[in-house]
């Protein structure tokens, strides 16, 4: 080896070695101190309203004498709690229509405003003639009519809106009992906000609306619904504009305010992180979420009432937790506005846990909670993040200074003005104009890196004569934590210049990119001067040698105990190590990783998270596939073995992408658009090129994944109707839905999987594979016949199951199996005569009408939008806004027009509807070209032919294509198909080489 040789692989060795450690020192360093999802980063925006982070309490005051009243309200006023949240009941309001009673609500709200405590006023519950007659008794079921409510709310707005200002309308509903004896329902009391918010503004407009208190809880319904879901779908159903403030209940439950878990599961403190982020993604950035109950509960030992739902604890404990908690929101999250304390004084029943969270016993003494909690609740230690007026008490001003909430002036030079403030930034709002003056700025005692220095001062110029107010950072790139900001006068009396100050964090990573990417930069340059090519060359094929080597049940066994390590794993170093060993997976048995990635598809809808963001499991092993499998084909190009054999399919693949590509672009609602689009149809498109690049060896793997995954879906939909829960029930049909949103979903899916274990079970000449495939079967077409869907039982499998017996010649030979599948059919309809089938056939289904109704509709849409359709995901936003027909109002929430055709023509345009042609003629020519091979893996093409004729069928009456399993499974099978032989050898026809399944 020459001299320079070696020396340039010594410098490539250590650049690498030195680039890597910095880089990963970095990394190390912003995954630690950093990159808590949390914590709000960068220059918080300005909430509309905003009263900062006060703090005060739930209080129970209807029907209290005026001196009990009196000494709670001293200890508020004492103690600093300037915040009281009184519920007053419609049900006892008005008890009879149009006669109110009015005094004890009288009583309280004279008293509040009288102590200058701020109300919140919650409007509930509904008196016993005004709820529907299903519902008697149901003191917290909405009204028959929405509009009863909407008359209490306006006449409450009407004679308190001299003395009130802040309204919540209802509480609690996403929980049972708290919307009635029936499911909750977020697009039910989006109506009922609206109302009640319209008619308190007609009266008060000064009002602020907050939406009901959301109840933490991790559901899915259709009882209770957890606060997230239920606020997402509030604002899907426009209710955005109807409330001013998010209310969450932020209890801590068994765990401490430090548990920064931002998990669907997780029932913490920090859950209403996940309620501003569902705000924020709809693009309520100045809206604020307000904590109108929050605490830790601490019975006393020996309780003997009932057990307390929140979990309960030592009083020491949860007095700590609970100054924690303020604290925490007051250093990390500007968006949070008042926390209101749980409960003020001790209930009324003696065996309710919540005097586990009362401050005062009943005689308003305090409590062993309240003692520990009073004197501290309301004190801040420390400044919060965020927005602060002039008059913050964090500021110190020298005499001379003239200070209002809008604006502060000094009187001369000289004058100084002292900020504490928190986080690793501090801008200034000023209002500079055509006068001259600078501010000498230091930031603890030091002069500022972020303003012009002059011997050794910085300093703020005031003068611009354009006058408008704007914000200056004065300080930037601060450790976390409490800060002090001094500013000197010189100039600008007279103007009132100094309008505010925001404290902000720095962004994750900000400080450590610098370094991160020198890093990166070093470590690229040392693999080139290594030629670092030749060794991942190397890496790669040693790690296909390995594939080779173990058998192919290890790797199956890796792949299931990887994908369920990754899924499971809550914490982020489990779920990198995990990752990573699924990235080395797939290249060392990338058709295990398929495997995974098909079984994983009904499971969309339980996502995986992490630092507080969701994946989807097929999204996410989609990527990595193809990630491993250009790996092995680069591989393999570099070794000159790279064999490709561009497909028609391949084409119509790449030509959907395009056109829905082309109407995302130009959709009406391009965010729901571009994310549909992504979840969707490029996840599905990278499934199907990995498929392709890793061949023929694809085809068992996939059909094992999707098998498995469907026979999970479908016990737990069977033991679910045994059990009878998370039932659908229609008319006096119960029908299973298991984990998915519809049972018309589940339904679609299995429609996908019945016909490939029904052709598995036919040619499978291996017993063990043929009873396999044959339980397979059963369990699914059980499944599917309980979801009681008609585009399942009376279109997809029969369609399927007589072109599979056609194919056998079966049908051709025998009539006595003719007459047996026309008695199997007509079993499965007697089945469900007298429910959903029999509704058919009578005429009498408004479902039946309905798909009439939205077939007209999406035509005159197409007709508006010819070329590119609407875009993903947007029928919805399109159909019941602008295009519904009047006689469908009943149903106005449609997400697709229930037929393929339209369905592609609306997503995907004109050319969407072309590559929809080329793959179904492309796919039939390659179910025939795959018919040629035996045994087993003829049923399997077979199989997948079969079930892509089910979707075409169910495609004609219903959604068939654009749901994420629906698109991933249905182009996993084309690719699965596109790699079909192309023709048959010889000496007769082909068979699959691959090690699972020698024998047909």
């Amino acid at each position: 080896m020459g001299t320079l040789r070696r020396a340039r692989l010594l410098i490539g060795a250590l650049l690498l070695v030195a680039g890597a450690a910095l880089a990963l020192l970095q990394a190390w360093s912003f995954v630690r101190q950093d990159s808590d999802p949390s914590i709000t980063y960068g220059v918080p925006a300005k909430l509309e309203p905003d009263y900062g982070q006060a703090v005060g309490a739930n209080v129970d005051w209807l029907g209290l004498s005026p001196e009990e009243m009196n000494l709670q309200l001293g200890t508020m006023r004492q103690h600093g709690l300037t915040w009281a949240r009184q519920h007053f009941p419609w049900a006892d309001l008005e008890p009879r229509p149009g006669e109110f009673s009015w005094e004890e609500a009288d009583a309280v709200v004279d008293a509040i405003a009288q102590a200058g405590l701020q109300l919140v006023a919650v409007l509930d519950t509904s008196p016993e003639w005004a709820v529907p007659g299903d519902q008697a008794g149901q003191r917290w079921s909405p009204p028959a009519d929405y509009a009863r409510f909407g008359d209490f709310a306006a006449a409450f707005a009407r004679r308190y809106c001299d003395r009130v200002t802040h309204y919540q309308v209802w509480d609690q509903p996403n929980i049972y009992p708290f919307w009635g004896d029936r499911y909750v329902d977020p697009e039910a009391y989006a109506a009922l906000l609206r109302e009640a918010a319209t008619r308190i503004r007609a009266e008060d407009e000064s009002s602020v609306v907050l939406m009901a208190g959301l109840a933490p809880n991790v559901e899915m319904g259709p009882l209770n619904i957890n606060e997230v879901d239920f606020l997402r779908g509030v604002l899907a159903a426009g209710a955005g504009a109807y409330f001013d403030v998010a209310a969450v209940k932020a209890y801590g439950f068994e765990e401490g305010p430090e548990d920064r878990r931002l998990e669907a599961g997780a029932l913490n403190f920090g859950r209403a992180v996940l309620v501003r982020r569902v705000l924020l993604e709809a693009g309520y950035e100045s809206r604020p979420v307000w904590a109108v109950e929050f605490g830790w509960n601490s019975l006393p030992e020996g309780w003997s009432g009932r057990a307390a739902p929140w979990g309960t604890g030592e009083v020491s404990v949860q007095a700590e937790r609970s100054l924690g908690a303020v604290a925490r929101a007051r250093a990390e999250w500007p968006w949070m506005g008042p926390m209101l304390w749980s409960r003020l004084a001790a209930p009324a029943q003696s065996d309710d846990p919540a005097y586990g969270f009362a401050l005062l016993e009943s005689d308003a003494t305090p409590t062993a909670l309240g003692s520990l909690l009073l004197p501290r609740l309301a004190v801040a230690e420390e400044p919060p993040l965020g927005r602060q007026s002039p008059d913050s008490p964090w500021a110190s001003y020298s005499p001379g200074w003239r200070v209002t909430g809008a604006a502060a002036d000094p009187s001369a030079a000289g004058d100084t003005v002292t900020i504490r403030f928190q986080g690793s930034g501090l801008d200034l709002v000023v209002a500079p104009g055509p006068y001259w003056a600078t501010w000498d700025v230091e930031i603890d005692g030091q002069a500022s890196s972020s303003l012009p220095r002059e011997d050794g001062r910085s300093y703020l110029v005031l003068y611009d004569p354009l006058g408008a107010e704007k914000a200056v950072t004065v300080a930037s790139g601060l450790a976390p934590g409490v800060h002090e900001a001094r500013l000197t006068v010189h100039g600008g009396w007279g103007q009132w210049p100094l309008r505010g100050w925001v404290s902000w964090r720095a962004a994750p990573g900000a400080a450590s990119l610098p370094a991160l990417s020198m890093g990166g930069l070093m470590a690229l340059l040392g693999l080139w001067m290594l030629q670092a090519h030749r060794l991942l060359l190397a890496v790669v094929v040693w790690l296909e040698r390995l594939g080779r080597r173990c058998p192919e049940p290890v790797w199956l066994g890796a792949a299931a105990v990887g994908g369920a390590a990754f899924w499971l794993s809550d914490g982020l170093i489990g779920s990198a190590v995990s990752g990573v060993g699924l990235a080395l997976l797939s290249v060392v048995a990338p058709q295990w990783l398929l495997g995974l990635a098909v079984a994983a598809l009904p499971f969309f809808l339980v996502p995986k998270s992490v630092l507080g963001f969701t994946l989807a499991m097929p999204e996410v092993l989609a990527w990595l596939l193809l990630a491993g499998s250009l790996l092995r084909a680069w591989a393999r190009w570099r070794r000159a073995r790279l064999r490709s054999a561009l497909r028609t399919l391949d084409l119509g693949v790449g030509l959907l992408l395009v056109a829905a590509l082309l109407g995302a672009a130009a959709a009406p609602n391009p965010g729901v658009a571009w994310h549909d689009l992504r979840r969707v149809l490029l996840s599905a498109t990278v499934l199907y090129a990995a498929i392709r690049l890793n061949g023929r060896r694809s085809l068992w793997p996939a059909v094992i994944g999707a098998m498995a995954g469907a026979a999970v879906a479908s016990g737990v939909g069977i033991w679910q109707y045994l059990q009878g829960e998370n039932l659908i029930t229609a008319g006096e049909v119960a029908r299973v839905r298991a984990w998915y949103g519809s049972p018309n979903n589940l339904a679609l899916y299995l429609g996908r999987v019945v016909p490939v274990a029904l052709a598995l079970a036919i040619f499978c000449r291996r017993a063990p594979a043929r009873v396999a495939a044959a339980a397979v079967f059963a369990v699914c077409l059980v499944c599917g016949v309980l979801t009681r869907s008609r585009g399942l039982i009376l279109l997809g499998l029969p369609a399927s199951t007589a072109w599979l017996l056609w194919q056998t010649g079966w049908l051709r030979r025998s009539r006595g199996l003719v007459i047996g599948l026309v008695v199997a059919l007509g079993l499965a309809l007697l089945a469900l005569a007298g429910g959903r089938i029999g509704q058919l056939l009578s005429g009498q289904d408004a479902a039946a009408g309905m798909r009439l109704h939205v077939w007209t509709s999406a035509l005159n849409m197409i007709r508006q939008h010819p070329l590119l359709g609407v875009g993903p995901d947007n029928f919805l936003y399109l159909y019941r806004t602008h295009h519904i027909l009047p006689q469908a109002w009943a149903e106005p929430n449609l997400s697709h027009p229930h037929n393929l055709v339209l369905d592609f023509w609306l997503t995907a345009g004109a050319l969407g509807v072309a590559a929809l042609a080329v793959l179904v003629f492309a796919g039939a020519r390659r179910v025939r070209l795959g018919l040629r091979a035996i045994g087993a893996e003829r049923g399997a093409y077979l199989g997948l032919g079969a079930a892509l004729l089910a979707a075409l069928a169910q495609g004609l009456v219903d959604n068939s294509f654009f749901l994420v399993d629906l698109s991933h499974i249905t182009l996993a099978y084309l690719a699965l198909l596109a790699n079909a032989p192309g023709e048959a050898p010889r000496g007769g026809p082909t068979r699959a080489n691959l090690s699972l399944e020698q024998i047909p």
